[in-house]
């Protein structure tokens, strides 16, 4: 008790003393924790901040539910989607001009090509599965082609050349409900492309460094 009542003594007829060890305490605790992250090979006994934006990873990954969950995504082929937004403020009609679809269809074209080698497995490739790209120039266009025929063709199999051609996309795409709200947004002037990934381990970081993706802004 009396050394307790020292320290009190002391915090009251220091308190400046006290505030200035608090501060350099949250200090050195703040650099602690900094430095590994921002410098890690200058400090790697110590550990650097990860942040995990996945919500499977809020379980363990021998959680049951979280196994059968894996388990029915590779029995059914299903993968977790990163979603791109298009979106063109300054044209009257949004993305739907003849500039801004030709760079929606070059944009599909590069995503397509965003693989590289597993780091788990060299001889495996991971990145963006191609065949389930969700965009307006690989996705279905369906309209009655005659007297009980069906007729299928791409939404938009190439870049329209005039107005009225990238106007008769968002048309198309507005008369499927598959489409509508979806991959053309609810207003009709921005598109949204879905591109399905093999895995979401490591897949910001894996294009960071091998897919030289250039932004070209947000306006299209």
């Amino acid at each position: 008790m009396k050394s307790g009542s020292q320290v009190v003594r002391f915090a009251v007829n220091h308190p400046a003393w006290v505030l200035a060890a608090m501060v350099l305490g949250a200090l050195v605790f703040l650099l602690v924790a900094g430095l590994p992250s921002l410098w890690p090979a200058a400090f790697p006994f110590l550990h650097a901040v990860k942040v995990d934006t996945d919500p499977e990873n809020m379980l363990p990954a021998d959680e049951p539910v979280r196994v059968f969950h894996d388990g029915m995504k590779k029995e059914l082929a299903l993968h977790d989607m990163v979603v791109v937004g298009v979106v063109n403020e300054e044209h009257p009609d949004g993305v739907f001009n003849a500039e801004s679809l030709r760079k929606i269809y070059e944009l599909t074209e590069f995503a397509k090509t965003l693989r590289w080698a597993s780091e788990d497995d060299p001889g495996k490739r991971e990145g963006v599965v191609a065949a389930d790209v969700i965009a307006p120039s690989t996705v279905d266009n369906i309209e009655q082609g005659g007297l009980g025929a069906v007729k299928f063709e791409w939404l938009m199999p190439k870049p329209p050349a005039t107005g009225a051609e990238a106007l008769a996309v968002r048309e198309k795409a507005r008369r499927i409900p598959f489409l509508d709200g979806t991959l053309v947004s609810d207003d009709g002037r921005a598109i949204a492309l879905y591109l399905p990934l093999t895995r979401t381990k490591k897949v910001a970081a894996g294009c960071s460094t091998r897919c030289s993706w250039r932004s070209r802004g947000r306006s299209m």
